[in-house]
């Protein structure tokens, strides 16, 4: 008993960590999509990061869902919305 106790607190702290890297390179990634140099990131990344934020926090006390998994979605549904908006808009696509 005591070993599953143990395994389920390891893998709650590494589920933790795997979402806070989610949120901070799905949210460069979507910046990404739209910035034209690397100045831009940091103003194009902030209404994403807060949108998806509070949407995150919406859904989580709305539909009683982890807050954690609820904006890392948010997350990648800015970074999908911002695929789509890149070409129809015709904004030039980032360089490597």
């Amino acid at each position: 008993m005591l070993l599953l106790t143990v395994a389920i607190v390891v893998s709650l702290k590494v589920i933790g960590a795997l979402f806070v890297e989610a949120m901070v390179f799905v949210l460069a990634a979507a910046a990404r999509n739209l910035a034209g140099s690397a100045c831009s990131y940091l103003v194009l990344s902030f209404p994403p990061g807060v949108g998806a934020g509070v949407a995150g926090l919406f859904a989580s006390s709305r539909f009683l869902v982890p807050s954690g998994g609820a904006v890392v979605l948010a997350l990648s549904a800015a970074f999908f919305l911002t695929l789509t908006i890149v070409r129809p808009l015709g904004l030039p696509e980032p360089s490597s």
